[in-house]
């Protein structure tokens, strides 16, 4: 046999080996450690990159401006980084996170708008948590409500998304532009995108530059090279 055909039967076997050890400690440990649950998503990765390797065709994975990967490695990249158990089970927190979480409420109620943002994030975006979108959705709302620019573009996404509260547009760009206002960047950078892409139903070009360019005074270096495109552009500039 062909040594490089040798090479990838033996990838191959490795991945269906290991999917099947996967399935088998799932029903072994059905309510895994974090510990356990982060080398099984790990495994899981690497099995899923091995029979993909056997498999013709390419694939490609870009996942922000950090990092691009294909074939095999993008299999990998793609399984690990979305978890897929989360999709479909709740991955229980370790006590310690219980207790930190318990920690965050304490200091919500008392006022904190860090602490309630916080608690949303390890709720509903935590890497390993049980993800609850409303319960993360209602501390955001809280957050904001305190006036903390983070929160009320968390919130903001959660209605723009539809996870955790019915999907809302005007509510979104309402709570981004609350953010923006508040002195967050990344809410006026959300917010000109909106405007950009036509989310909102329209594009508006003039108020997307705007908010580049409030992003930009914030310290967003990224939204002020977008918004120089955009004031450059001479059909906005009638507009401004």
């Amino acid at each position: 046999m062909d040594p490089k055909q040798l090479e990838r039967w033996a990838v191959f076997a490795f991945g269906v080996v290991f999917v099947v050890v996967i399935l088998v400690m799932a029903v072994a440990f059905p309510q895994p450690s974090t510990f356990q649950y982060t080398t099984f998503r790990v495994v899981l990765a690497l099995a899923a990159a091995g029979v993909v390797a056997f498999v013709p065709g390419f694939l490609h994975v870009k996942l922000g401006s950090w990092l691009r990967a294909g074939g095999a490695l993008a299999v990998f990249v793609v399984v690990y980084r979305f978890g897929p158990a989360p999709l479909v089970v709740e991955v229980p927190l370790d006590p310690e996170d219980v207790l930190l979480l318990e920690n965050y409420e304490i200091q919500c109620d008392a006022g904190d708008s860090i602490a309630c943002n916080s608690a949303g994030v390890m709720i509903g975006d935590g890497e390993g948590s049980s993800r609850n979108y409303e319960l993360s959705a209602t501390f955001y709302e809280r957050a904001c409500a305190l006036d903390y620019g983070k929160g009320c573009r968390n919130a903001g996404r959660r209605y723009l998304r539809g996870k955790g509260r019915a999907k809302d547009i005007e509510t979104a760009v309402s709570l981004y532009r609350k953010s923006c206002d508040l002195g967050y960047e990344d809410g006026c950078s959300d917010l000109a995108l909106l405007y950009e892409s036509a989310q909102i139903g329209t594009a508006d070009l003039a108020q997307a530059a705007l908010y580049h360019s409030r992003a930009c005074d914030l310290g967003r270096l990224a939204s002020c090279e977008r918004a120089r495109a955009l004031i450059d552009d001479e059909k906005l500039r009638s507009e401004l």
